[in-house]
Formats: C-alpha cells, structure tokens, sequence
C-alpha cells in the first residue's frame, strides 16, 4: 500500500506533472517581467510626487491660484496612480510566490 502523507499547508499543492511545472515557470517569469514594469512605474510615480510636494511647499505657487489648483490636482492623480500601483505589486508578489510554489516539480 502507498503511505498517506499529510499537507501542512491546504495551498501547497505540488504540480500533477513536469508540464504543470513547466507552465508555472512561463507564467512566473512573465508575472517577474510585469512586475518590473510595475516597480519602475512605482518608481517614475514617488519621484513625480516628491518633485509635486517640493512645489506645493513653496508659497509663491499660491500666488497663482490656478496653478496651485491645477498642482494639487496632478498631486491628487499621481497619489491615487501610486496606490493603485503598489496594490498591482502587491497583488503580483502573491500571485508570483503561488506559481514559484508551482514550479517546483514534486
């Protein structure tokens, strides 16, 4: 009779075969790719708000009041672009930890 192994963990779920390992692989390296462009994203964003609050903290931006609104409303839109691209990260390093648990042939 075959020995019955007891899973620690319910998610951790070994591949069937070498090509549902092999398929996990493909799609790892594309979530990899992705969230490269999406760390450069995060990065091109903090650095457009850190330039967005250097001007926001100068007072003679308020002298122009059309200015200063149209500076806190592309303050606000990089902000909101920021958090959405954190969670995209967020969601991609889990889902990139599931496949890399994929990966590995049983």
């Amino acid at each position: 009779s075959t020995p019955i192994h007891k899973q620690v963990k319910a998610e951790v779920v070994p591949p069937k075969s070498k090509e549902d390992a092999q398929h996990a692989k493909r799609e790892l390296k594309k979530m990899e790719e992705q969230l490269q462009l999406v760390e450069k994203e995060i990065s091109q964003l903090e650095a457009k708000k850190k330039e967005l609050e250097y001007k926001l903290a100068d007072p003679s931006l308020y002298l122009d009041e059309a200015q200063a609104q149209k500076t806190q409303a592309s303050y606000q839109q990089v902000d909101e672009s920021l958090g959405a691209a954190n969670t995209s990260w967020e969601e991609l390093v889990d889902q990139i930890s599931q496949l890399q648990q994929q990966a590995i042939v049983a």
